[in-house]
Order: structure tokens, then sequence, then C-alpha cells
């Protein structure tokens, strides 16, 4: 008999089968997750790599290092499990978030790098946390108009909507004339927004 990881058919069961399967892929995502968080200055974002300074890299590595520590797996799987459209989900609670994002801004301090950290973040559309974090991250001085309507027309969950009003959207310049244009939108998630 062989054993289920190593990929032969386990007795009893139809060849090619494993047990737990769907549990190995969300191992395997989470690795390639964090493999990327330890690549030296690139990461790869869905088969497109992109290259960043160094000190930003490093900013984010210790993000994505932070999250792994503040890991909750059965908030994880209780997510998974209710519909979160996420695919990597480390099931970490709200305010180790808040925590993990206030020491980051301690340590980055520069608001341009802060802007640049949180966009990388938020592009990350993968991962549950990273798109918790952006919002908190982001400089409200540096969103502009149509950076925050572009930010909105890609929210994928209500978590998330919520999150970026709360956290970073209510506290922009001009949130009354981003409000009017998300109100008009078809898409119900930008109108909850």
């Amino acid at each position: 008999r062989g054993h289920p990881r190593a990929g032969r058919p386990v007795q009893g069961e139809p060849h090619g089968t494993l047990p737990g399967r769907e549990t190995i892929n969300y191992e395997l995502r989470e690795f390639y997750y964090l493999a990327s968080a330890f690549n030296d200055n690139e990461f790869s974002l869905r088969g497109a790599k992109f290259f960043m300074d160094t000190t930003l890299q490093d900013h984010l590595r210790k993000i994505r290092k932070e999250f792994f520590a503040f890991r909750n797996g059965i908030i994880a799987n209780k997510l998974r499990d209710a519909g979160d459209p996420h695919d990597i989900i480390m099931g970490c609670l709200l305010v180790d978030i808040v925590g993990i994002t206030s020491r980051a801004r301690e340590r980055i301090g520069n608001e341009i790098d802060l802007a640049t950290v949180a966009q990388e973040m938020w592009n990350d559309t993968n991962s549950r946390e990273c798109r918790l974090a952006a919002p908190m991250l982001f400089p409200p001085g540096l969103m502009s108009g149509q950076l925050a309507l572009t930010w909105c027309q890609g929210i994928e969950s209500t978590e998330i909507a919520d999150n970026l009003c709360h956290k970073l959207l209510r506290h922009i310049d001009g949130s009354d004339a981003l409000f009017r244009q998300l109100i008009s939108q078809e898409k119900p998630l930008v109108k909850y927004t």
C-alpha cells in the first residue's frame, strides 16, 4: 500500500484519488504564497513576475511572515466553507491584521513607500489578509478619487468592502463625490461599498 501523499492509490479507494485532496491543495497554495514571500526581489502573481526595490520587497516579506505567524486554521476553514472567494486564507483575525499593519507603518515610515506596499498588497487578489491589510497601510492623503474608484470596482466580498470603507475611504478627500459615483454603479458589491 502506498502513502496517500505520495500519489499512490490507497486500498479501498478508486485509483488516483487521495484522501483530503482539498486540504493538500490549500496547503500547496499557502506554500507557494510563502515561497513568493521568501524570494529575493521578485514575486509572481498569476504567472506574471514583478520586480520591486529590495527594501520594499523586504517589507512585504515581513508582513507576509507575520500573517503566517498569526494564521488560524479553524477560522480559515470556516471562511472557505462559507464561500470566501480568496485562494489563500490564513484566517488571521482583524485585530491581528491591525497590529501587523501598525508595526509595518512604524517600520516603513515614508508615505510613498507605504502607498507602494499597500498597492502591491491590494493587487494580490488571491490573499484575504493582503486585501484586508492594504487599506490599513495606504495613506489617506495620497489616495486619489480615481484610484479609490478603481479599488472599489475590484471588490470581491462584503468583508473587503466594509474594511476598505472603514479603514480608508471615509478618511480621504472627496469621499462624498466617490459615494455618489459608487451608488450609481450596476454591480451590487460596488454599490454596497
